[in-house]
């Protein structure tokens, strides 16, 4: 991956070797990473990955909604065009809303 490159795994902890995305994080051979699984659920406190300035975590949870996928595929396609023009992302997560071990 380009040094630019910012991994995003929302599917399963397990498809990514998390030890080497530590390393390839701390090294700067990517830029970041976002993601919404981890190998262990959750996350312990103390883990590298909550110290990671580089690194997006989110809760793994998808309530049951209907037509979530549609909708999503939907805010996808938006959010791509909004990044294209330098617009705000929809359903942007703000650094105050983001949860920590801290804030238990």
């Amino acid at each position: 991956m380009k040094p630019t490159s910012i991994v995003v795994n929302l599917s399963r902890g397990e498809v990514i070797d998390q030890d080497a995305l530590i390393a390839a994080l701390n090294d700067g051979r990517i830029a970041g990473a976002g993601l919404g699984v981890t190998v262990s659920e959750p996350l312990p406190a103390g883990h590298p990955l909550w110290d990671a300035t580089n690194v997006l975590i989110t809760p793994h949870f998808s309530p049951p909604v209907a037509d979530r996928r549609e909708r999503s595929v939907d805010i996808i396609i938006q959010n791509l065009g909004r990044y294209r023009s330098g617009q705000p992302m929809l359903n942007q997560l703000m650094r105050d809303g983001i949860w920590t071990p801290e804030k238990t």
